[in-house]
């Protein structure tokens, strides 16, 4: 997850992680990418939110700064993740989320929640809200967005649509 200015306080984070703990069989880390851990419960592992190059528009439009979980190096980490958003309730057993094979699988919001994308109507269109990943597999979707970020910002409106166009073996989970 990433948390950064003042939207979501840590309690957000700390209630975030007691769902995790609550619902998540085995061993996990949790970790936060963030610009301020304080308040932030034991047990949760912070570290700085990647810079990127993002401008700070694109700060405030979308979740640009998301796409430095892409990174080959991303803090050491390594193994499977699965990135939540911070504005996510958690319900129910998050096991089958750990352990889907699919390198890269994400929301399917058209099929599941709201259109994003006019351009694809009755569609797919991928949701980075909750979408779990090998770490260092997808590295070609922040590197691309490094090679020219305001392009990759104007030519896609949110960076959920960019890392839907980058993003090599995506599938979307299923509705069940």
């Amino acid at each position: 997850m990433i948390k950064w200015g003042s939207l979501f306080s840590s309690e957000y984070v700390n209630a975030l992680y007691n769902a995790v703990w609550a619902n998540l069989m085995g061993d996990f880390r949790f970790v936060c990418l963030t610009d301020d851990d304080s308040g932030f419960v034991g047990g949760i592992e912070s570290f700085p939110i990647p810079d990127i190059g993002c401008s700070p528009q694109m700060w405030r439009l979308g979740a640009w700064p998301k796409l430095g979980v892409f990174l080959a190096d991303l803090h050491g980490l390594t193994g499977r993740a699965l990135f939540v958003d911070l504005d996510t309730f958690i319900c129910g057993d998050l096991t089958q989320f750990m352990d889907h094979p699919r390198s890269f699988i994400g929301i399917d919001v058209w099929n599941n929640w709201r259109p994003i994308r006019v351009d694809k109507p009755e569609d797919e269109s991928l949701g980075t809200g909750l979408f779990a990943f090998n770490l260092e597999e997808h590295t070609q979707i922040v590197e691309r967005f490094q090679a020219d970020p305001q392009v990759a910002f104007d030519a896609a409106d949110i960076e959920q649509v960019w890392v839907e166009e980058h993003a090599s073996s995506m599938e979307y989970w299923p509705v069940d």
